[in-house]
């Protein structure tokens, strides 16, 4: 049943995706009844999970859009002040980066004033896209800055069959976008405040300092961006000709980190632990060699997605991964369609947008 559970919630979720409008927030006020109906009324479980499905979507669609801003900001000056949450995408004209917001207020119309210190009230997204033109400074994963910055609302172009990108900003919870005021009078207000120490900023930093370690020992090999891109996810170092190449082959998509490499990734880890700890029999009185070799695995995948700076196709294939070893370390005799549901459920249950 656990099979038919997961499909049914499946289908929910595409449903949800496929309408035009969003259904009211209170839709979802349901779930608390339905779901213990699920579990009271077997029978009907595929159905009531469609249901569940529908309902939880909804529900985390509202959460997802609830950050955008409104329409009556869309062009004003702003002071927005957060942590650079990204690798910045550095080029001659720009350079784009991602700010996970701290505070956002309003701007006087001459941009040297504030108009309220306190952030707008249920405006403030919680992650944005910013590009700074011509005279940006250099800009590195978690700095913290102030800035003053135009922004509007996520849009992207409706060309059928083309790269949805008010899509892809949706499932990034990028909340709006914009550019860095570039202006005389702002120069004063344009400040580095300090650099974060969260771990996210931490690792991100590690992951720009492999970057450029990377392109300082391989400073003329001509497929030091691959090398970036498999490594940490930095895929800025790869020229158009390069790119040109992977989609007339149609192999853009593995310079991309996903499900296919943590998964290669992983089952290496499986396998080479696994050898290794047969070797030292005392070892498996302690931890059985089938347990350490998934929980290798795991760390492996872990460490791995970490690198790629925990994108949404690598935290799939984390759970997935996850999941399969948990299967392994619990010693569950199940068959593999069982946790192929399980895996499906768990990626949708933390990320709907994943269909």
């Amino acid at each position: 049943m656990m099979q038919l559970a997961s499909i049914g919630f499946l289908v929910g979720v595409l449903i949800t995706q496929s309408l035009a409008d969003l259904p009211s927030r209170e839709w979802s006020l349901l779930l608390v009844i339905i779901i213990p109906l699920a579990f009271g009324f077997p029978k009907f479980r595929p159905v009531l999970f469609v249901c569940i499905g529908f309902l939880y979507s909804v529900l985390i669609a509202h959460d997802k859009i609830a950050g955008q801003i409104s329409p009556s900001l869309e062009g004003k000056d702003m002071l927005v002040t957060g942590i650079v949450s990204s690798l910045p995408n550095i080029n001659s004209d720009r350079t784009r980066f991602q700010l996970d917001v701290i505070d956002l207020s309003e701007l006087q119309n001459n941009v040297t004033q504030k108009t309220s210190s306190t952030p707008i009230a249920g405006q403030v997204p919680g992650r944005i896209q910013l590009s700074w033109y011509k005279t940006a400074p250099q800009i590195s994963a978690g700095q913290h800055w102030q800035l003053v910055v135009r922004l509007k609302r996520p849009h992207g172009f409706s060309n059928p069959g083309g790269f949805d990108y008010e899509a892809w900003l949706y499932q990034q919870d990028i909340h709006a976008t914009g550019y860095v005021r570039d202006l005389s009078k702002t120069r004063g207000l344009n400040r580095l405040i300090g650099i974060d120490d969260s771990w996210k900023s931490r690792l991100n930093q590690l992951r720009e300092h492999l970057s450029h370690s990377i392109a300082t020992q391989l400073p003329k090999n001509t497929v030091v961006g691959f090398i970036s891109a498999l490594v940490v996810g930095d895929r800025q170092a790869i020229d158009s000709e390069q790119w040109r190449v992977l989609t007339g082959t149609g192999t853009s998509h593995l310079m991309a980190i996903s499900g296919l490499h943590i998964g290669l990734v992983a089952g290496l880890a499986f396998f080479l632990s696994a050898q290794l700890w047969r070797r030292v029999p005392n070892l498996s009185l302690y931890i059985p060699t089938p347990r350490a070799a998934a929980l290798c695995a795991i760390i492996a995948a872990l460490v791995y997605a970490a690198l790629a700076g925990f994108t949404l196709p690598t935290q799939r294939a984390l759970i997935m991964v996850t999941v399969a070893m948990l299967a392994i370390w619990f010693q569950r005799s199940v068959i593999p369609s069982q946790i192929l549901a399980i895996a499906l459920m768990a990626v949708l249950l933390y990320d709907p947008t994943a269909v």
